[in-house]
């Protein structure tokens, strides 16, 4: 991680078929699916950035490499200027919960802003969001993940 402004992707790999091709610099890497969806979304949303990301980063065929990139983990997301968990594609009940989630976060800053003494929180996910939706979300193969905690308690 030789650039210090560099964001860290926290995600799931995924089955590892299908996989795609993609180049970098003009050498080709084979990367899994979720991956390859999550630099659809970047390559706009995170233009000219650049990011730390394990499959792309490590040489997969090198288990001395691995093992040494494993052991500095906590220091890659730690010195991360950002760390973006990609949960997946986005569909419609899980743009849903984000969206209420956002909400959520903002009312919830606002109130501990504008009083230090009083402030009420909304209900957690409103009335609008079902049952389904929110246990969809809570399924989703990111959150089995054991080095989320990591990743994301170094963020």
């Amino acid at each position: 991680h030789r650039h210090t402004n560099y964001k860290a992707l926290s995600y799931t790999w995924g089955p590892p078929e299908p996989t795609r091709d993609i180049k970098i610099d003009r050498q080709t890497f084979t990367i899994r699916e979720n991956l390859y969806h999550f630099l659809q979304v970047a390559k706009w949303k995170y233009h000219h950035e650049w990011f730390w990301i394990d499959q792309i980063c490590i040489d997969q065929s090198n288990m001395k490499e691995r093992n040494h990139q494993v052991g500095m983990m906590g220091t890659i997301y730690q010195s991360a200027k950002l760390v973006v968990a990609w949960l997946g594609q986005s569909d419609k009940s899980s743009s849903r919960v984000m969206q209420q989630l956002k909400y959520q976060y903002t009312m919830t800053a606002r109130g501990l802003v504008m009083s230090h003494t009083h402030y009420s929180i909304p209900h957690p996910f409103g009335s609008d969001l079902t049952h389904q939706e929110l246990s969809a979300f809570s399924q989703r193969p990111y959150w089995s993940r054991l080095w989320i905690i990591q990743e994301l308690v170094l963020a």
